[in-house]
């Protein structure tokens, strides 16, 4: 299977705090190198999307930033069509910090398709448990489609089909699963 991701090309991202110069926008800007930084809160933390229009999507993915592992743990995701009335939790999760890999590695989590124009990801507890904190690289919504077959002569981040791509694990059974992000601007490490 394979993720394939909604054009963010009319998002709009925001979040409840963030440390000044690491805005809620470097999350939908396609460089990995670039991330939202949450500044630290006792409170859950909330990073929302409008994006432009109303949308059909069954999973996401959550990339953390490059230069650690540590991004949202606990977590809880809803959605709306006006932005002010939220339904959900569209589902409740832990994610932990070995979650992926390491650092700079994407977390795709998938759930029942939902239709809506703002996603909201809430987070109750960054992924090493300590803190209510959370930093993101890049983050989209998307689906999954199946594939019969496809080839890569498998240089990690390697242009197929004018989309970066790499492999993550999540299949229960223990298969790899290619993930495309149209005009990714850098190359991305296999999980």
């Amino acid at each position: 299977m394979i993720f394939v991701p909604l054009s963010r090309v009319a998002w709009t991202a925001y979040s409840t705090n963030n440390y000044s110069g690491y805005p809620p926008s470097n999350m939908l800007d396609g460089d990995v190198s670039t991330f939202m930084a949450a500044a630290d809160a006792t409170s859950p933390f909330d990073i929302w999307f409008d994006l432009g229009s109303a949308q059909t999507f069954s999973a996401i993915s959550y990339q953390r930033r490059s230069d650690q592992p540590d991004g949202a743990g606990h977590v809880q995701l809803f959605v709306s069509s006006d932005g002010s009335t939220w339904t959900g939790p569209v589902f409740d999760t832990t994610w932990t910090d070995d979650q992926g890999g390491s650092a700079g590695a994407a977390i795709v989590q998938m759930f029942t398709p939902q239709t809506a124009r703002w996603v909201k990801l809430h987070i109750l507890a960054n992924a090493a448990g300590d803190r209510v904190y959370a930093s993101c690289a890049e983050f989209y919504a998307g689906s999954l489609a199946n594939v019969d077959t496809f080839e890569c002569d498998g240089a990690a981040g390697a242009a197929f089909g004018g989309a970066r791509m790499w492999a993550a694990d999540f299949e229960s059974d223990g298969g790899a699963t290619a993930i495309f992000f149209p005009g990714a601007a850098s190359v991305v490490p296999w999980l």
